[in-house]
């Protein structure tokens, strides 16, 4: 297909180019403003067709709508009402969507989280509610926590087996489901089974509709937190049948219904529940269920279910890839598209995943998406005439309009040039809700000088003329002495280089620098490789700017809320950092003009048994600062030349050990003097002070002290400033603390108290 940019603003908001894409009727695509219930009666009329499958059991649009009723019922028999929350902690199973549309009935909004019991426990308070909807299998403690700290009285308590036959269920699967009750299970007095509950529903007859209103809160979820604090986002039915409705394109029509499988993933998240349930749902496709797959038999319970579409993530797709399962000859041809969420891959990746379906006859060209849970989970949609090259995610949906901004001046940006992608369209959250939830509301719904409310992603990136979106990372991240980092475009070229089977970025906060970053990287290695063999094409694939602080090997992808664990591993270097102290020291060595680069390696112990290694590669840079070093520690430090040749590379000898001790000193006025506090050093034998007035050269010893780290200097003059420092004495060691400074002032004196 041609492009023609003639009569391009430049400005994707108004030139919408995406659209060309898009058949002539849906290019002024209109959403419909009704209730998700209306939506999904009109997208399914004809009741007697599947909209549900749940462990053997099948539900007609018919069944499914007399359940929903039923529930709305039971809701309002338990005191719920217009504008109240209810709290609902369960998998995927199907009283999570028949509640769903039952609080759509009575007006209410359904608030779920899937994380710890204290979270869990914030969530109930939040909702002020008396009522809380959770599995059968909660334990004894959980549930004395919840009545202990929270309003909560009363817990209706579903089972994995509502609704399923269990004649049906794979026995791994049973087993999965049965390893999460715990050794003791206790009856509480006013808890209900989920049976008991919907007995209320069948048996009331009075009012318990609320008027229609698809603006109304309806879907609340917090976020993982994966990416910072995790927030509450509160959708309406609008927003919901927003996404849904413009993802519609997404699914071709077929003479017979067929199917869409939701393993595992947690109807916590906003995309299972609305781009991975409600939108299959609406495109008349059998959803068939599966909570309780173990994540690790996900390979078999695939060739069991042979679906026609898979949620899948990037973590699942690992997981397919290396199952021995699998056989080789094994045709995944009944599947109609592919293309992994949750996270994006690096290209590697994308090529590797594409190239195993292909292997087993699924011959779809690989997709990728974008969205966030504050827009309903779907902002873009496939494009296979644009590579997955540079974050490519594909181009907005019909409805919705995304495009590049400078979020300080709110200035929309041109084609190409970098920015915070901003989403404008009827699928934006109502807000955030819970803590700080006003105030965060403000940061990301911002009103633009076009006068429309545009949600702003955090997320850097840029549009092309042709209106493909491309995402390369978390906020502007910029690195101290220059240069920004981008996680995509960095993670791509590393697991290009030779010898690396697979890699991942954290960017860790400076903790010398405020507002910068430093990058983190955690590799696997191709079988036999060893890193010092590597780590030169790795270096070789990045800018200077973007060398990692430190690279460590592991064996796997660590994952949380079925992403990659980046913040986890980001607080545990963070912590480790903290623990290593904050002190620097400054290296410098002759120049090698024959030497690509220079490895500085230091440690604690003279046989650098655990030493860490830092790389240098240029040849003009002889000096490097050294941070995270412990107060009082005795380092060693030797460095070595290196030369890097095609695939080999060169070492030189190291050169001779040098040690020093990182040793500081703080100042502070007391009453006869100014008092200096230094850093204990275990091998010293003595500390020597000195001082000099601030503005002379020279200066002099003042003191010796052996069994002590503190000394008041008394010899001095009020209004003056002086500079001291601290040699502590060890054999062969060069030490030294900082140079302080302060002024001594002479503290007043109280003349006289009286009653007033």
């Amino acid at each position: 297909m041609s492009f023609n940019s003639a009569g391009l603003t430049g400005k994707a908001s108004i030139d919408k180019p995406w659209l060309q894409f898009y058949p002539e009727s849906l290019r002024n695509m209109e959403i419909p403003k009704i209730t998700l219930e209306s939506f999904l009666r009109m997208k399914n009329p004809d009741e007697s067709k599947d909209a549900i499958e749940y462990y053997g059991k099948r539900f007609t649009w018919k069944e499914f709508w007399q359940e929903v009723e039923i529930a709305a019922k039971a809701l309002k028999v338990l005191g719920f009402d217009e504008g109240d929350r209810i709290p609902v902690f369960v998998q995927a199973v199907p009283a999570h969507y028949i509640l769903l549309l039952a609080a759509e009935k009575i007006g209410a909004a359904m608030i779920c989280r899937d994380d710890t019991p204290e979270e869990l426990c914030f969530a109930i308070r939040k909702s002020k509610a008396s009522t809380a909807f959770v599995h059968d299998y909660v334990s004894k403690e959980d549930e004395k926590l919840f009545r202990a700290t929270t309003p909560m009285t009363r817990m209706i308590k579903v089972s994995p087996y509502d609704y399923a036959d269990r004649n049906c269920i794979p026995d791994y699967i049973e087993k999965e489901i049965e390893s999460r009750y715990p050794a003791e299970t206790e009856p509480t007095e006013g808890d209900l089974t989920w049976d008991e509950f919907m007995n209320l529903g069948r048996n009331y007859n009075g009012d318990f509709a609320a008027p229609v209103n698809p603006n109304r809160p309806l879907f609340g979820a917090y976020t993982s937190g994966s990416t910072g604090i995790s927030k509450l986002v509160i959708h309406s039915g609008a927003n919901i049948v927003a996404v849904a409705y413009q993802m519609s394109v997404f699914v071709p029509a077929s003479e017979e219904q067929e199917t869409w499988w939701l393993p595992i993933l947690t109807p916590a998240l906003v995309a299972a529940t609305i781009s991975m349930t409600i939108f299959p749902m609406s495109a008349g496709l059998r959803v068939i269920l599966d909570p309780f797959c173990p994540i690790n038999d996900i390979d078999v319970r695939f060739m069991e279910l042979k679906p026609n579409y898979w949620a899948l993530i990037p973590m699942m797709c690992e997981i397919l890839m290396k199952s021995d399962r699998i056989p080789e000859d094994y045709d995944m041809s009944h599947l109609r598209s592919i293309g992994p969420g949750a996270e994006p891959m690096n290209e590697r990746k994308y090529r590797e995943t594409e190239e195993f379906f292909h292997k087993h006859n699924c011959m779809h060209t690989l997709s990728a998406g974008y969205g966030q849970s504050e827009g309903g989970s779907c902002f873009t949609l496939p494009n296979p005439m644009f590579p997955l090259k540079d974050g490519c995610v594909g181009m907005p949906m019909p409805a919705t309009v995304l495009s590049v901004f400078d979020s300080e001046t709110l200035e929309e940006m041109s084609y190409g040039e970098i920015g915070e992608v901003c989403m404008n369209g009827p699928a934006k959250m109502l807000g955030y809700s819970g803590y700080m939830g006003e105030e965060m509301t403000e940061r990301t719904l911002v009103v633009h000088p076009d006068g429309e409310i545009w949600l702003h992603t955090g997320d850097i990136g840029y549009i092309t003329e042709q209106g493909i979106v491309h995402i390369l990372g978390r906020g502007f991240t910029e690195r101290f002495g220059g240069g920004y980092l981008f996680m995509m475009r960095m993670e791509s070229r590393v697991v290009e280089a030779e010898g690396v089977k697979d890699g991942f970025f954290c960017f860790v906060p400076d903790q010398d620098h405020e507002g910068f970053f430093v990058p983190y990287l955690f590799v696997i290695l191709d079988e036999g490789k060893s890193l010092e063999e590597v780590r030169p094409a790795i270096l070789a694939a990045l800018e200077e700017h973007e060398y990692p602080a430190e690279i460590t090997v592991i064996k796997e992808r660590p994952y949380f809320h079925f992403k990659t664990n980046r913040k986890e591993l980001t607080a545990a270097i963070v912590a480790r950092l903290a623990e290593k102290g904050t002190g620097k020291m400054k290296v410098t060595w002759t120049q090698n003009e024959m030497a690509s680069g220079y490895q500085i390696c230091y440690s604690t112990n003279s046989s650098f048994y655990g030493s860490k290694s830092i790389d240098v590669p240029s040849t003009q840079k002889l000096q490097e600062v050294i941070g995270g070093l412990k107060k009082g520690e005795r380092y060693y430090v030797r460095v070595r030349a290196f030369n890097s040749s095609g695939s080999n590379t060169y070492y030189s000898a190291w050169s001779e050990t040098e040690s020093m001790i990182h040793t500081s000193i703080t100042l502070g006025n007391v009453a006869n003097g100014i008092e200096i506090t230094w850093t204990k050093v275990k091998e010293a034998s003595e500390y020597r002070v000195y001082r000099k007035k601030f503005g002379e050269s020279n200066c002099t010893r003042i003191a010796v002290i052996r069994d002590d780290t503190t000394y008041v200097d008394t010899a001095v003059e009020n209004g003056i400033r002086y500079c001291y420092y601290v040699v502590p004495q060890v054999a062969g060691v060069k030490a030294m603390t900082n140079i302080a400074a302060q002024m001594y002032l002479e503290a007043p004196k109280i003349e006289k108290l009286w009653n007033n």
